[in-house]
């Protein structure tokens, strides 16, 4: 038994791993198409649209996977969506170099 969870567990990471690219281009696009406030990309609702703009393996993904597998993941795009963030300020003249 425990081996078929482990191999489920495989599959859904490698799921994630496939589907952080897409997520990747999705953050890239709403902070490209956002015109006021990047901070608001962080928000519950920013990463609503993500989702919604992934792709389908993205949202198979979320259907599929446990809870704390998915709230890692969400951690992970946060993640992304900070750094981005704060390359895009920093692009703008917003943020200084030391900062980042």
């Amino acid at each position: 038994m425990q081996i078929e969870t482990t191999q489920k567990e495989e599959q859904l990471l490698e799921r994630l791993r496939k589907a952080e690219k897409n997520v990747h281009q999705a953050v890239s696009d709403i902070i490209k198409s956002t015109q006021v406030g990047l901070a608001r990309v962080r928000t519950k609702k920013g990463i609503q649209r993500i989702l919604e703009r992934s792709s389908t393996a993205m949202k198979e993904v979320f259907q599929d996977c446990s809870y704390d597998i998915a709230t890692i993941y969400l951690y992970k795009v946060d993640e992304i969506i900070l750094r981005m963030t704060r390359l895009r300020l920093h692009q703008l003249g917003l943020l200084n170099a030391a900062s980042t």
